[in-house]
């Protein structure tokens, strides 16, 4: 109280991910959100995804969500290619939920474990964004 810091819960590892992220976004709690940030439950940071993965959240209520995905090569930010997003209104309450592809990405010859940085943004009439929120997940090890 002092400090005017935050107290936040967490039961498993994805509420643990979302009180993290709501904290480092400067939110009271995971559930609240502030001007255009988009909070990610899901994935989580560090999640192993499949070909696809389920991307859930809250941001403010009725705006366009813009969640995109840039391919890395595992542990470096060399030859990055953007894989194709999508967009969606959130709720009347703020959350949504979707999936989205996470494709194998090929890297040349070789056959690696991929980084995919996942972002997600609110895209306004005007043309104007806000904050950038992103989460890396991982492809399986090949």
């Amino acid at each position: 109280q002092a400090g005017n810091g935050g107290y936040f819960t967490a039961n498993d590892a994805g509420q643990l991910a979302a009180a993290l992220g709501a904290a480092a976004a400067g939110l009271s709690s995971p559930g609240t959100v502030a001007g255009d940030t988009v909070v990610l439950y899901k994935p989580t940071e560090g999640e192993i995804v499949g070909p696809s993965l389920e991307i859930t959240g809250k941001t403010t209520p009725g705006v366009l969500v813009v969640v995109y995905t840039i391919a890395y090569p595992f542990l470096t930010d060399e030859e990055p290619q953007l894989v194709p997003g999508t967009r969606q209104r959130a709720k009347d309450t703020g959350e949504f939920a979707f999936r989205i592809a996470t494709p194998r990405v090929s890297f040349g010859e070789r056959e690696a474990q991929v980084r995919y940085a996942v972002r997600a943004y609110v895209l306004h009439a005007d043309g104007t964004k806000g904050p950038e929120t992103v989460v890396n997940c991982y492809s399986p090890k090949p």
